[in-house]
């Protein structure tokens, strides 16, 4: 499904943001 596809990017985003910070 396209949201399951924008939730995982979503939350591949907030994991690189936090690993980065």
């Amino acid at each position: 499904m396209g949201i399951d596809h924008l939730t995982y990017s979503y939350y591949f985003e907030v994991h690189l943001f936090s690993y980065l910070v």
